[in-house]
C-alpha cells in the first residue's frame, strides 16, 4: 500500500479539464473538477468554520484540473468513503472500503498553506500507522461543505492530494 502512496505522490499529467460552471451546484464533486490552483484560491478565501459532527461523503483528487484526475478520483472513491466527526470528543474516523480505520484528532489551529486558520486533521497517534504520516487541514467552502488539503510525510510534509466533505443539509427543528 505505500507504495502506491508513493506513486500517486509523484504522478500528474498537464491536459487541462474545464472549470466548473456558473450554473453548476457547489458540492463535493464538483470541487474535485476544479485545478489545483483554483482549489489553492478557494481554500486561501474560506474561513475555517466549525468543527464538523457527524460522517460526510469524502472525494478526493490527486491530480485536480488534469487530464489524470478523473482517473485520481476514480481510484480514491473506489477505496475512501468519507470520514465521520466526532466534536464532542475532538476526533474522527476515515471510513473506507476495508472498514472504519485512520482514526484522527480533529481542532482549531493554524495552516501549513498560509497561516490562516483552519481545522487541523491530525493522524499523529492513528490507529493506523499508514495514516501517521498524513496532515490534513479543511475550512469550509460552503454550508455542510468542506475543502481539504491533505500533506503526506515523505520525509517531511509535501501537498499530496485535496478532498472534499460534503455533508447532508442540517433540516432545522421543528
Amino acid at each position: 500500500m505505500s507504495l502506491l502512496l508513493a506513486a500517486f505522490v509523484t504522478l500528474g499529467a498537464s491536459a487541462q479539464v474545464p472549470p466548473v460552471g456558473p450554473a453548476e451546484p457547489v458540492t463535493a464533486e464538483a470541487l474535485m473538477k476544479l485545478d489545483g490552483e483554483q482549489l489553492d484560491a478557494l481554500f486561501a478565501k474560506a474561513e475555517a468554520g466549525p468543527i464538523p459532527d457527524g460522517a460526510a461523503v469524502g472525494v478526493a483528487n490527486r491530480a485536480p484540473g488534469s487530464g489524470f484526475g478523473s482517473f485520481t478520483r476514480d481510484f480514491f472513491a473506489g477505496l475512501w468513503e468519507g470520514k465521520t466527526f466526532d466534536r464532542a470528543h475532538g476526533t474522527l474516523t476515515n471510513r473506507t472500503a476495508f472498514g472504519k480505520t485512520g482514526t484522527a484528532k480533529v481542532y482549531l489551529g493554524k495552516s501549513r498553506v498560509d497561516g490562516k486558520p483552519c481545522i487541523v486533521l491530525d493522524y499523529a497517534q492513528s490507529d493506523n500507522l499508514l495514516a501517521r504520516h498524513v496532515h490534513d487541514e479543511v475550512r469550509m467552502v460552503a454550508p455542510g461543505l468542506y475543502l481539504g488539503v491533505a500533506y503526506l510525510k515523505i520525509p517531511t510534509f509535501h501537498k499530496w492530494l485535496y478532498f472534499a466533505l460534503q455533508f447532508p443539509p442540517v433540516t432545522p427543528a421543528p
